[in-house]
């Protein structure tokens, strides 16, 4: 057996350092480790105001820079469009509000918009490329200006591009677009009537887009990234067929190598327009549709791939032929 001895020496020890530790902590080190600690509280306190400061400072520039572009917009975009019908093209995810702020800048032009559709995941889903394919051999049949060895998703996408492009009330425009939107596997929604045949398009790319596969499977999973990255390819040749048939604009997010609009650029056609859902995305897509139907490509922005921040004043309305009158003055 231990000795008591022993455990009466173990209890002394335990408490003379008990007693060692209290003494020091309520004198010599309370009021090092005490300025030590307010020493650190302060200066995160002053960091966080400091970075405050500049964050109220900064939002106070973009806010006037916003206020200056917009005030730039109002004195260039009027009349630029006018009589021009364009035609608003939603992928997935779209923001609602930068489509309207993008449909309110077209308007200050003198623009109408023809037409108001979302492609569906069905668009570009890899579970729905049977459905599609099948379709595609039927609307090959309607559709005019199809390349030979086009494939299945380029001739749906010269589809929609054909409905958007063409008379409302032709009878071939009226089959390819029951097509597109039969319920069974639609891969367009309209919104309201199509008014008219359009000038140009504007497809409107999500400021991220994630792929929803539940459109095609009840009990799909999360989609992988290789489904994403096909999907984005997708989107960017069903842009790429549509401006190698017409005017064409896209505008969506340009930071990442994954974005939508990214793979649309590398196309190198039709024009693009970054920085999605700003006041500045929202007029440089007119500026940019006014190019384009003069003519001119322009890759506007301040992302990846841009080539100049703010478009410039392009005459494109139908009352003439289109004039880049005032395309040496630089509104940036």
């Amino acid at each position: 057996m231990v000795d008591f001895r022993y455990h009466l020496v173990s209890l002394v020890s335990v408490f003379m350092a008990l007693a060692i530790g209290i003494i020091l902590g309520a004198g010599p080190l309370q009021n090092s480790m005490g300025n030590a600690l307010n020493s650190q509280v302060e200066t995160l306190r002053d960091s966080r105001d400091s970075l405050r400061d500049e964050l109220d400072s900064t939002q106070a520039e973009l806010d006037d820079s916003n206020a200056a572009i917009v005030a730039a917009g109002e004195q260039l975009l009027p009349g630029t469009l006018t009589g021009r019908e364009i035609a608003i093209v939603r992928l997935p995810g779209a923001d609602d509000d930068a489509v309207t702020a993008i449909q309110d800048e077209l308007g200050s032009a003198g623009a109408t918009i023809s037409a108001n559709v979302t492609l569906t995941n069905n668009f570009a889903v890899s579970d729905q490329s049977t459905y599609r394919g099948a379709l595609a051999s039927q609307l090959s049949d309607y559709i005019d200006g199809v390349p030979e060895g086009a494939s299945d998703d380029q001739i749906v996408a010269a589809g929609l591009d054909y409905v958007l492009r063409n008379d409302p009330n032709d009878a071939n425009v009226k089959i390819v677009l029951g097509s597109l939107t039969a319920s069974d596997s639609q891969l367009i929604e309209v919104s309201g009537d199509i008014t008219a045949a359009a000038d140009a398009i504007v497809f409107v790319a999500p400021d991220t887009y994630v792929v929803d596969t539940t459109d095609a499977s009840a009990d799909a999973s999360a989609p992988s990234e290789a489904e994403i990255s096909a999907q984005t390819q997708l989107f960017a040749q069903a842009f790429a067929t549509s401006a190698g048939r017409g005017a064409a604009v896209a505008v969506g997010r340009a930071l990442d190598d994954g974005d939508v609009l990214i793979g649309m650029r590398s196309t190198e056609t039709g024009s693009t327009v970054d920085s999605v859902g700003t006041p500045t995305s929202a007029i440089n897509t007119a500026f940019a549709v006014a190019s384009e139907i003069s003519g001119d490509h322009v890759v506007l922005g301040s992302q990846q791939g841009a080539d100049q921040a703010l478009g410039t004043r392009v005459d494109a309305s139908a009352q003439g032929e289109p004039s880049a009158e005032d395309s040496d003055t630089n509104n940036g």
